[in-house]
């Protein structure tokens, strides 16, 4: 009854690590081969600098 047991533990093992490997190996792919858009996400707008829109007038 024990070894019986010990490879239901062992199997049920098994599956849990392949299921891991198979989702870290799936990651966030993506089917474009390149994601380049016009304009990078990481570039504020000019509404974004924070500063009022008279600070770059000349007096």
């Amino acid at each position: 009854m024990r070894h019986n047991s010990v490879n239901s533990a062992r199997w049920w093992l098994l599956l849990l690590l392949l299921g891991i490997v198979g989702v870290l190996l799936s990651g966030c792919a993506s089917t474009e081969p390149e994601n380049a858009s016009a304009r990078p996400w990481n570039q504020p707008r000019g509404w974004e600098t924070g500063l009022p829109p008279g600070m770059y007038e000349g007096r």
